[in-house]
């Protein structure tokens, strides 16, 4: 048998990584109940959500869904093209203003262009 380990909390654990991996296998297969451990004080939704491996996600899904992602996807691969094709006209610009060491204002105007990631 392997040895055990305690856990920060308290909790009993396999201290290698064999011992780790067949404990999993044995919660996948549903010989062993996985262990949540007691209560951590956070907010219990985000901790159900964390233990439903997807599976309100997929009770969720409705048959137009997958059609709404695959739009979903299309859009965004078209707005990257879009973003692609134009990377040469795109520029963000930025205004700083710095205190001087003789407590007067320099300010900063900076123009950005994003194709060479150069300041025009």
């Amino acid at each position: 048998m392997a040895s055990v380990s305690i856990g920060p909390k308290g909790k009993k654990r396999p201290s290698d990584v064999i011992s780790s991996a067949v404990k999993v296998i044995r919660i996948a297969s549903g010989e062993e109940s996985e262990d949540f451990g007691p209560e951590t004080g956070k907010n219990q939704a985000a901790a159900e959500l964390g233990r439903m491996d997807g599976t309100k996600r997929a009770e969720d899904m409705t048959p137009e869904r997958p059609a709404y992602i695959a739009k979903w996807r299309q859009n965004y691969a078209d707005m990257e093209d879009f973003l692609r094709n134009h990377l040469e006209e795109i520029a963000s610009i930025d205004l700083v203003i710095v205190p001087t060491s003789a407590f007067r204002q320099l300010f900063i105007f900076l123009v950005l262009g994003y194709r060479r990631r150069q300041l025009l």
